[in-house]
């Protein structure tokens, strides 16, 4: 059910709404959510309360909700959450919180969520991401944090969300990732995106865990020379994009075992030369992108 005709500022007017299954609340000027704001709405799957102008989330108000899979809270104006505010949501499978300026996530906010699936926190302001914040995200497959402003990511940040199958960390402010990737093998992680960050060095190591990527996005970047071996773990890499970077130099076998890789952007970089020897082992390349370079 879509309410459009006239606005609703406070989600428990809606008593005779109690056999609903999806409600959505979208623009309908909502400061404000508090403990009895979802009392009638025990039966409610999918709540859309996205472009209204929620500035906090206490902790209990979504206690009433004991069968939500689905929660959109895009474009409000949400400073703070309480560490507790989705503790009863033992069914919630998809969280959108993006387009909020939130600027810290509490360790524990996501504790007990092991249904969660995606997790989308796209353009808001977040700083760091404390080690045990995904610790109970054992079926997450879609990780988005796109435009905010982390700098460096922990190396156990998603040890326990062996399901990963998307990353998408595009426009941070990333300059490192903490020794590798993960402590533990992320065999299901095929799309990693790491575009328009700061950094301007990886090594091998970074990418030692993460043996199934099919998709790597480094683009955007401040790469300067490219290591032998920097890639050498990626064995299923299909796409790699390197584009609108700082490079100058790319090593000899700085693609080594890369046997699968299919595609390759290089554009907009500063490279004046290569190796004879650079793409010898890209057997299955079938393009190959390096215009705008010297």
């Amino acid at each position: 059910m879509k309410l459009m005709q006239k606005a609703v500022q406070d989600p428990k007017d809606l008593t005779f709404f109690d056999q609903i299954h999806t409600i959505n609340l979208q623009s309908h000027f909502i400061g404000e959510l508090s403990e009895d704001s979802f009392e009638y709405f025990g039966l409610v799957e999918k709540l859309f309360i996205c472009s209204n102008q929620i500035e906090r989330l206490e902790k209990s108000i979504f206690k009433n909700l004991a069968y939500l899979n689905q929660l959109d809270l895009n474009n409000n104006k949400i400073t703070h959450i309480d560490s507790n505010a989705f503790a009863s949501l033992k069914n919630l499978a998809v969280l959108n919180l993006s387009t909020n300026p939130i600027d810290y996530i509490h360790p524990s906010l996501f504790k007990g969520l092991i249904k969660l699936d995606k997790i989308f926190m796209n353009n808001c302001q977040i700083v760091r991401l404390e080690k045990g914040t995904f610790e109970s995200q054992i079926n997450l497959k879609n990780l988005s944090l796109t435009s905010n402003l982390l700098e460096k990511i922990s190396f156990d940040l998603f040890d326990n969300c062996t399901r990963l199958e998307v990353i998408n960390l595009n426009s941070n402010q990333i300059q490192m990732i903490e020794n590798n990737f993960s402590k533990k093998n992320l065999n299901s992680l095929q799309h990693l995106y790491l575009g328009y960050n700061k950094f301007k060095f990886v090594s091998s190591d970074t990418f030692i865990n993460i043996p199934n990527l099919k998709n790597l996005w480094l683009n955007g970047n401040e790469l300067e020379t490219l290591a032998d071996f920097t890639f050498h773990y990626l064995g299923d890499l299909k796409s790699l994009n390197l584009s609108s970077n700082k490079t100058k130099f790319i090593c000899a076998r700085a693609f080594s075992g890369l046997k699968t890789l299919r595609d390759m952007n290089l554009a907009d970089n500063q490279i004046d030369g290569l190796e004879a020897t650079v793409f010898s082992e890209l057997v299955c390349l079938v393009e190959l992108n390096l215009s705008i370079n010297r």
